[in-house]
């Protein structure tokens, strides 16, 4: 059954590029496993504490804060 669907495929796109594909997702999630952590431990300790008011792009254009908010 997999190995239809792959046939199938292979008539669009070629199996160079499948390859690519599967190698650059299992990279790419690599990637992201070992940079949340990093991302997390940067964080400062109170950044979640709602407590605390964070102005959003305050030091921003006008027009990208509007932007940003859509």
């Amino acid at each position: 059954m997999i190995s239809e669907f792959l046939t199938q495929l292979e008539h669009y796109v070629p199996a160079n590029v499948l390859i690519w594909f599967a190698v650059s997702s299992v990279g790419m999630f690599v990637g992201t496993l070992v940079a949340i952590p990093i991302i997390l431990m940067r964080l400062p300790a109170d950044y979640f504490d709602i407590r605390i008011p964070r102005p959003w792009m305050e030091n921003h254009h006008p027009f990208l804060r509007v932007i940003g908010h859509i």
